[in-house]
């Protein structure tokens, strides 16, 4: 009788700790795909609110085509200070807000990495290199691995 209640007690001890491994897992690739998959669906963001007084006159289409080679820019600043790889593309065409006036941050990838790149609208010239001043650059995983220095 005593094998028969430890057998079942083990039996159960064993069927949860399966299930406390099996959950574990479902929940760490949960929270992996979310973080792979999400930004791909992000809605199309409103960067209208946070438009720089440069180009704030600008036409809605005109507007979008300027934060598009801003975040364009932002890619080429983060190659040049040789922190994201060249083959590195942009994610998302158009930048996100960062709650900074004039600053924005743009979504570039590799296979293997994500990079969050975010800089300062300096100037109504986007073309032009002094116009975007980089501020940092951090990966997906939180790490920062640039950061402009005060002056």
């Amino acid at each position: 009788m005593n094998d028969d209640n430890l057998r079942r007690g083990t039996q159960r001890e064993w069927l949860a700790a399966k299930i406390v491994v099996v959950g574990g897992f479902l929940i760490a690739i949960g929270v992996a795909a979310y973080f792979v998959i999400a930004p791909r669906f992000a809605p199309e963001h409103n960067m209208q609110e946070n438009l720089p007084s440069s180009i704030s006159h600008l036409i809605p289409e005109d507007a979008k085509t300027a934060m598009i080679l801003f975040c364009a820019q932002e890619l080429v600043e983060g190659k040049n200070v040789n922190i994201v790889p060249n083959d590195a593309q942009l994610a998302e065409k158009l930048p996100r807000n960062t709650g900074v006036k004039n600053r924005f941050a743009c979504i570039a990838r590799t296979n293997a990495v994500v990079y969050f790149i975010t800089a300062d609208y300096m100037c109504p010239r986007v073309t032009d290199p002094k116009c975007v001043r980089l501020y940092d650059i951090q990966t997906n995983d939180g790490l920062l691995v640039y950061r402009r220095r005060a002056k």
